[in-house]
């Protein structure tokens, strides 16, 4: 009986470092997807005014004459 109990307690110690490594990984890729989010905005903003930029000045070249 002492031997169950000994084996159960290792197991269950072995659960709760893999819980608790599982929860610290949870947290690092909770705070990489932030960041990449972050990131796909800024990125998104910089895309939209290169945008913008270009359509001025398509606008400022002058239409080719027949």
């Amino acid at each position: 009986m002492e031997a169950e109990l000994e084996a159960l307690e290792t197991r269950l110690q072995q659960l709760l470092q893999t819980v608790h490594a599982l929860r610290a990984e949870n947290i690092s890729l909770r705070q990489q997807l932030a960041a990449a989010s972050d990131l796909e905005k800024h990125q998104g903003a910089k895309i939209d005014l290169v945008r913008e930029r270009l359509g001025a000045l398509a606008e400022r070249i002058p239409a080719d004459k027949p």
